[in-house]
Formats: C-alpha cells, sequence, structure tokens
C-alpha cells in the first residue's frame, strides 16, 4: 500500500497494546460509541445542509496542520470547497468576521475548544460550527454548534487525543478510505508525552492494519517509505517550523501540503532553512545577552518583589495578531 506521506521507514516511540495502566475512558466502549455517534451526527448534518462552502480555522503548530490536513479531505470528500486560515490563537476579531459572512461551514482545527460561548454569540450568518479540538472545553446547546470534543465523553484532552486524532475520527467517519492518512493522527500525536493511550491508539491501530505501519521486536512501528530518516517527532518538529518561523512565507501551506502530498524536496529544504535561520537568530540574540548585564535589559518586578530580566528569544517572524490564509 502506498504511504500517502512519502515518510520514510522510521521507528514509533508509542507501543501498540502495552500501556501500563489502561484508561477506562478508552476501554469504555460506551463512552467511544458516543463519542462516534456525534462525529456521525455531525457529518449527516453537513450533508443535509447544503451547504457549499466550508472555512477551516486551524492552529500554527504541526497538531493544527495535521487535523486542518484532515479536516480539508473529509470536508473536500462530501463536496465542498475548502479554504483555510491558520492561526496561532483565535482572536474574537477573526470569529467575528468569519461568522459574520454569508452562511457556511466553519471548522475550528485545534482551536476554539475555549471560546464556546464566543463562537455561539458571534454566528449571526447562522453558520453550521464544527469544533475539532482536545482542549478544555464545555457544552453548547447551540444545535448550530457541534462541539466534537473527546473530553465531553469522558476522555483525557491531555492523554488520551490530540486534535489530529479527532480530525482522522471525523475523517474517517466521512470516508472510511481516508484510513490511509492514519499517519498523520501520529505525527500530530507527537505532542503529548509518554506512550499512546485512549484515542490516539485508534490510528496506530489502523495504519497496523492497512500495512503502512510494523511491528518491531521492541513493540515499537515503523513506517515504510521514501525518506528514511524522517521519523514523527523530526515531521512534528518540521511542521512546527513551517507553520510559525515560515508563516508570512507560506509556511502553513507547504505544512499543509507535506501532509496531504508528502515531504518532498522542497518542503523539506524549506525546513530545513526555517530551522537554521531560527537557530542564528537565537543564537544572535543570546551573543547580545552575553555582551549586555541584565543590569541594563529592562527589568520586570515579580510578585515576591524580587527584580529580574527575561530575555526573548526568537521563535518566529511574525506579527502574532495576523491571520494567514491557505
Amino acid at each position: 500500500m502506498t504511504f500517502p506521506l512519502s515518510l520514510g521507514s522510521f521507528s514509533l516511540n508509542k507501543k501498540i497494546g502495552e500501556r501500563k495502566s489502561p484508561r477506562p475512558g478508552y476501554n469504555n466502549s460506551t463512552q467511544l460509541e458516543s463519542f462516534l455517534n456525534k462525529l456521525a451526527q455531525a457529518k449527516e448534518t453537513i450533508v443535509h445542509s447544503g451547504l457549499k462552502d466550508a472555512v477551516i480555522l486551524h492552529h500554527d503548530e504541526a497538531d493544527g496542520l495535521c487535523s486542518a490536513a484532515l479536516t480539508k479531505l473529509a470536508i473536500e470528500k462530501l463536496g465542498i470547497e475548502t479554504r483555510l486560515i491558520c492561526l496561532d490563537k483565535l482572536y474574537p476579531e477573526v470569529v467575528k468576521d468569519v461568522e459574520g459572512g454569508s452562511r457556511r461551514l466553519v471548522v475550528f482545527s485545534d482551536l476554539g475548544s475555549g471560546h464556546v460561548q464566543l463562537l455561539e454569540s458571534q454566528n449571526r450568518s447562522r453558520s453550521i460550527l464544527v469544533i475539532l479540538d482536545h482542549h478544555d472545553t464545555s457544552e453548547s446547546r447551540d444545535p448550530l454548534v457541534h462541539n466534537l470534543n473527546p473530553e465531553l465523553n469522558g476522555f483525557s484532552g491531555e492523554k488520551d487525543a490530540s486534535s489530529s486524532t479527532v480530525a482522522y475520527l471525523f475523517a474517517k467517519t466521512v470516508d472510511p478510505t481516508l484510513v490511509t492518512f492514519a499517519p498523520l493522527a501520529i505525527i500530530g500525536s507527537t505532542e503529548i508525552p509518554g506512550e499512546a493511550q485512549g484515542l490516539n491508539m485508534i490510528p496506530i491501530g489502523d495504519a497496523e492494519k492497512t500495512g503502512t505501519v510494523k511491528r518491531t521486536p521492541s513493540g515499537a512501528v515503523k513506517f515504510d517509505g521514501a525518506v528514511p530518516w524522517l521519523s514523527p517527532s523530526r515531521a512534528s518538529s518540521m511542521l512546527n517550523v513551517l507553520g510559525s518561523v515560515g508563516y508570512y512565507r507560506g509556511g502553513p501551506q507547504l505544512g499543509v501540503s507535506a501532509c496531504i502530498k508528502g515531504f518532498d524536496k522542497q518542503i523539506l529544504e524549506t525546513a530545513k532553512g526555517l530551522e537554521e535561520e531560527r537557530r542564528n537568530a537565537n543564537q544572535r540574540m543570546m551573543e547580545k545577552i552575553r555582551k549586555e548585564s541584565l543590569s541594563q535589559m529592562n527589568p520586570i518586578t515579580t510578585g515576591q518583589g524580587f527584580r529580574t530580566s527575561t530575555p526573548t528569544v526568537i521563535e518566529d517572524d511574525r506579527d502574532r495578531q495576523a491571520a494567514a490564509t491557505i
């Protein structure tokens, strides 16, 4: 089977079926069934709505780019055109603008869970709102809002699910053939420390069944592909730098493209160049800090009455108030 990401053979430090302390949430079939039913209900609502265009707002880090790619694939399978907007966080101004236009499907991927009431209040267009996220959240009573967060079904957003996994499960609900993109959920889940558990085990199991994942004698898994050195953590790191450092230079677009079409030579070289740029910027900053005494820097008074100075490490070149559109 062709691996859609063109990833190399790599080892994943997440073992299948070897959790030391299984979480009741994952083993509770009622909770899992309830969550999957919510995904199916959201799909049916979208299908019956007759809407033909969608806006997908997503986070700029690896989990956000992976979940955006999965969401894009799923929504386009339903015959709906998509436009992606990459954000470092959900700004009220963006919500007001997106929800204040024509009626459409608006999906929040790796964003939105903490702002359910805001999303409800700004929905003047009566659009269908779908939230695919894993952060802390609250229930919505609005029938136009589908908050597909597994925390509402007893799972832990910090341990059991990434946004990529949530988006993957939604994509698989929309079209089971999208199971071939299970590796995206694995890459997106690398932000969660420790061995995979809960819902994050599902894409690993699916990838094993389709042959894109193989067990090693140690219990880890491997993917086969064209880039032998690219691991899930390395892919995640490259997506992070594309989304942040490359924010104004087409980085998010390249990241989503990598997720769907593969990490080709251009994307690999661009990501490496951005990483080098960030390292150089950080090195220059640290050299400046070493040359200057801390007493000459702008002081910050702490709550304990001490005065300290916090140097700024360069992470990217963005104005964090802006959105990049794909």
